[in-house]
């Protein structure tokens, strides 16, 4: 089977990142990665062709990674390259590729401001079309937790498709090919009113906060209420709790089925099961399929487990010492950050069971008490880390030439910590 990948290619676990599509621009000079995910143990080769054949091989890791490297290449408008990468079973195939410079451009509306929206909109059609000029826009998109994957796809510039492109990177990748002669590929990952907080990762922000009392103030406070809600979630989903105001919710089921489909923040979930004499004493599998986007859940409000990632199945323990015959309370504190949020499995995956014999269960689809929780008290791109981990991480492996940044004003509030925050 053949599949053009115009963004993300899942045949089975197989997967090559969309940001090397068809028409992507690849750095010149540099070794070439190609990368994605796969089934561990298998064994993807990947074929570079151009002016010369190159090919590779690389096994699917334990963690489900995989990459290969190619030769350099130069750089040059009128030689175009396809790649090419099968697991044995499934090929996957991207067309028309060029080597030139890849730059990333990131930041706030100054920088995702598009060309129909600047005065270059009435340029001709002559000039807003450059075969050697290309976009790959991110996707608005957040993540709790670094991805792998991005979608978004190549556009040549066009008249259909140069009116879309960042209005800034457009104007710098013409200037960079007027001076170096070579392809230019702009990757624009941006979202406006973003705070510079929610470009930088995890590691970095903790150090900040330990040698920047500046930077302390602002990220601390956010972290600090993640874990008060935490604290005050077991208390609400212990035993004792009086839920008889609480709403009522069928699981699974989305926020959008119980009117809280504009909600970004907290809800709580809970249940009461009763185990009967013969499970006492024995560990239990508590099974709530995926939930969007985060979780912390709950037994007689002890914490066994949290999960982050809307698409990853919850699969959590209850250790025999708290299975007692009689009334307990299963509790869930859901976390969404962007868009949907809620229970999105099968009725099966909903269960409690027995791990030394999962016949022994108990379902869970079914009525459950909710209570909406804390809303986000600021704007989803402003929330440290969480567009580093959906809209970053995933091109890292990619060699860029370098960086076209244009953002600060939503950090305009506080320029002392912004002048510690922009450099790193």
């Amino acid at each position: 089977m053949l599949v053009s990948t115009l963004s993300l290619v899942l045949v089975g676990g197989f997967q090559v990142n969309a940001l090397l599509g068809d028409h992507a621009v690849l750095q010149q000079g540099e070794p070439i990665p190609v990368w994605g995910t796969g089934d561990p143990g298998d064994t993807i080769t990947v074929t570079l062709e151009g002016p010369s054949t190159e090919t590779h091989t690389a096994t699917v890791a334990a963690d489900g990674a995989w990459q290969v490297q190619f030769t350099p290449r130069p750089g040059q408008v009128d030689v175009t390259y396809t790649l090419s990468a099968t697991n044995g079973t499934v090929t996957w195939s991207a067309h028309d590729l060029l080597v030139g410079e890849l730059w990333l451009a990131s930041g706030q509306s100054n920088m995702e401001w598009s060309v129909q929206a600047t005065a270059d909109r009435d340029a001709s059609a002559e000039v807003m079309t450059n075969d050697a000029i290309r976009e790959f826009k991110v996707p608005r998109t957040t993540s709790t937790t670094p991805r792998r994957h991005v979608a978004g796809t190549w556009k040549v510039a066009s008249p259909q498709h140069t009116p879309n492109f960042s209005g800034v990177a457009w104007n710098f990748a013409r200037r960079l090919q007027d001076e170096l002669g070579v392809p230019v590929g702009i990757v624009n990952s941006t979202w406006g009113g973003s705070k510079v907080e929610a470009w930088m990762d995890q590691e970095l922000l903790d150090l900040m906060r330990d040698e920047a009392p500046e930077v302390a103030r602002n990220v601390d406070a956010w972290f600090e209420a993640q874990a008060a809600q935490v604290v005050e979630a077991s208390v609400r989903l212990g035993p004792d709790e009086d839920d008889t105001a609480w709403g009522e919710v069928v699981l699974p089921a989305d926020w959008a089925a119980m009117g809280l489909g504009d909600h970004d923040g907290v809800v709580l979930y809970r249940v009461p099961v009763w185990i009967p004499q013969s499970w006492a004493g024995q560990d239990l599998t508590l099974s709530l399929g995926p939930i969007d986007d985060n979780d912390e859940t709950f037994w007689d409000g002890v914490p066994i487990g949290s999960t982050r990632g809307h698409t990853v199945p919850r699969n959590y323990t209850v250790p025999g010492p708290q299975v007692t015959p009689g009334r307990h309370v299963i509790g869930v504190r859901a976390v969404d950050m962007h868009g949907a949020g809620g229970f999105f499995g099968d009725k099966a995956q909903l269960r409690l069971f027995v791990q030394d014999d999962p016949l022994e269960q108990i379902p869970l689809a079914g009525p459950w008490k909710w209570k909406k929780g804390v809303g986000w008290a600021r704007a989803s791109q402003q929330t440290p880390v969480i567009l580093n981990n959906a809209m970053i991480v995933p091109l890292e492996p990619a060699p860029f030439a370098g960086v076209i940044w244009y953002q600060g004003e939503s950090n305009a509030d506080d320029p002392e910590a912004y002048d510690l925050l922009f450099p790193a």
